[in-house]
């Protein structure tokens, strides 16, 4: 039964996180996330077609060495995924993109949670992991602790947002978990995992947490209220001279996207729904800054960001 692997792999997947990271990495506590997150990544990589069962049929070692395709795009030699490092691990998925250039959905998913290019950088930056880092499983489950993160894991536990937006949140970082207003994926991919698997795993994650049954109905009521944030978007630090013309997009806690240019004033106001919202700015000469953070009611914040520059090798 699905449901009885699901607790037995988790209890492996905490083991491996507190032998390999018993620290803190980038913001990220590992010993804080209990056997729920092992059981809702599990669910995942069984929708996304990365366990070891799938590894091995392809004549792979595990789920850690799984490429796109099951290494169909890889190129001629290359060696196991997880013998690789961040480093390479970037460089082989430019290879493999280069070859799917005349495909309709190109991907440079790696690894047993399927990680994107763009997400693997963006990921590598927050948790300040250097190019050499090795793309192990202890690594790659790291990756896959702080995707859930990003998309409310935290906010979900303590009640703070419905099984509705985490799932909804879920759906748009793997295609293969159905999207709970479709039953489909929200990658327009074949699903996976269909909504009622992934409320089963939802709700066998959730026996395991104390999560208020009140805190939730309360905020599925806040959701249909929406809220408007000011931000504004500074050079360096909070403090710092704004920047017009930043770009800023992401999507709110329902999962309303938006898409807006900071004014001369350096500011964008948006109106959205309460819950996690996930944020990406950027502008010319600048780095990329990308977070995820909790707005519950209309409020003005501040947005950062560093001057570009060269990153070379640790």
């Amino acid at each position: 039964m699905i449901i009885s692997a699901l607790r037995i792999r988790s209890l492996a997947f905490m083991l491996l996180l507190t032998m390999l990271f018993p620290y803190v990495a980038g913001g990220i506590d590992v010993q804080q996330y209990d056997s729920a997150a092992a059981i809702l990544l599990d669910r995942i990589a069984i929708g996304e077609g990365t366990t070891d069962a799938a590894a091995q049929e392809h004549g792979l070692a595990s789920a850690y060495d799984i490429t796109y395709a099951y290494g169909r795009y890889n190129p001629s030699g290359s060696k196991p995924l997880s013998e690789m490092t961040i480093g390479e691990v970037k460089q082989l998925q430019k290879q493999m993109l280069a070859k799917q250039a005349n495909s309709k959905l190109p991907s440079s998913a790696v690894g047993k949670y399927q990680i994107l290019s763009g997400t693997l950088v963006e990921q590598q930056k927050k948790l300040g992991l250097s190019d050499d880092t090795p793309f192990d499983a202890a690594t790659q489950e790291l990756f896959g602790l702080c995707l859930l993160e990003k998309r409310g894991y935290e906010a979900w536990t303590e009640g703070r947002i419905s099984d509705y937006q985490f799932q909804k949140n879920m759906a748009q970082e793997w295609a293969s978990v159905a999207d709970p207003d479709t039953g489909e994926s929200y990658h327009e991919q074949p699903v996976g995992t269909t909504d009622a698997q992934i409320k089963e795993t939802m709700a066998l994650a959730k026996s395991t947490l104390d999560i208020s049954q009140q805190a939730q109905s309360e905020q599925e009521q806040d959701e249909s209220v929406p809220v408007t944030l000011t931000l504004y978007v500074h050079d360096g630090s909070a403090s710092g001279p704004i920047i017009p013309d930043a770009q800023v997009t992401g999507w709110d806690g329902l999962s309303n996207s938006f898409e807006q240019t900071s004014s001369s004033s350096g500011y964008v106001a948006i109106t959205g729904y309460p819950g996690i919202w996930s944020f990406s700015v950027s502008a010319d000469g600048y780095e990329t800054n990308s977070w995820s953070q909790e707005i519950t009611e209309t409020d003005t914040k501040d947005a950062f960001l560093q001057e570009e520059q060269q990153y070379s090798q640790n």
